[in-house]
């Protein structure tokens, strides 16, 4: 009965942890796919659709629809690294800020 009860015990936890790393797997892609789905508006609009200045800009908690439980920050970097370049950093939360992803890239003129 002792080693049917451990058995049992080790399969459980064995199981918890399994459908852990698959709640984190499921919420790093959705978090992947917003920020890589700002990354291309971005390079749609091109070096003269996004800020003139350095900006950061919120899309907080319940505001992206369909994903209530992210938050998206994009801040754009002027002449980074160099005259007639912008750097956008697209960086997705989940939650309540304790994990992300972030996506950058470069857009010149």
């Amino acid at each position: 009965m002792t080693i049917l009860a451990t058995g049992l015990l080790g399969t459980a936890v064995l199981i918890a942890g399994v459908v852990k790393g698959n709640n984190h797997s499921k919420n790093l892609t959705v978090a992947t796919t917003l920020a890589k789905s700002a990354m291309e508006n971005f390079q749609r609009v091109g070096y003269t659709g996004l800020p003139a200045t350095n900006s950061s800009e919120a899309e907080n908690y319940n505001s992206i629809t369909d994903y209530p439980l992210y938050k998206r920050v994009t801040v754009t970097e002027v002449d980074s690294p160099e005259a007639g370049m912008k750097k956008v950093a697209v960086t997705v939360y989940w939650d309540s800020d304790h994990h992300w992803v972030t996506l950058q890239t470069m857009i010149s003129q």
